[in-house]
């Protein structure tokens, strides 16, 4: 028997011989995957912005006294453009949540993120919100008031 036959049909070289091209295609893939969730972050961290921007511009619609009693204190075309305000709002909480953030460690990434942005988002368009749960997911409605409420529980 020739060395270099033995050499070739030993089962290490052969394991070798078909991982070692496999490990470019996984880091690939890894560097893509964190590539795409840094992006993601990046690209909800802009809309937030240009969120907050658009709110600057109507600023009755974020006070919490009128909006609590939302279909009095606006009626005609105040009362529409109030609730696209406050469906923006929600909206891009829903999104954030429903983006892929529900896992554990990343719900505990997103309740962070959330608490500066809860009671801004949400927590000023709360009856709105009630009113009109439906148009949400029980877990997510769930989520966001369960946040709402440690908020209201820190600040007392």
């Amino acid at each position: 028997m020739d060395i270099i036959t033995v050499v070739e049909s030993t089962p290490a070289r052969g394991i070798v011989t078909y991982l070692v091209p496999t490990v470019p295609i996984f880091v690939a893939l890894l560097v893509t995957w964190l590539t795409f969730r840094q992006w993601r972050l990046t690209f909800f961290t802009k809309e937030w912005s240009e969120l907050v921007k658009h709110l600057q511009t109507c600023p009755r619609f974020m006070d919490p006294e009128k909006t609590s009693a939302y279909k009095s204190s606006f009626t005609g075309d105040d009362l529409i453009q109030y609730e696209l305000v406050a469906r923006q709002c929600v909206a891009f909480l829903d999104d954030m949540f429903h983006v892929g953030y529900i896992r554990p460690l990343q719900k505990r990434m997103l309740r962070n993120w959330y608490k500066g942005s809860t009671r801004l988002l949400a927590g000023r368009h709360r009856a709105w919100l009630q009113d009109n749960s439906a148009s949400y997911s029980p877990t997510f409605y769930a989520f966001l008031f369960e946040l709402l409420e440690e908020e209201e529980k820190q600040r007392q």
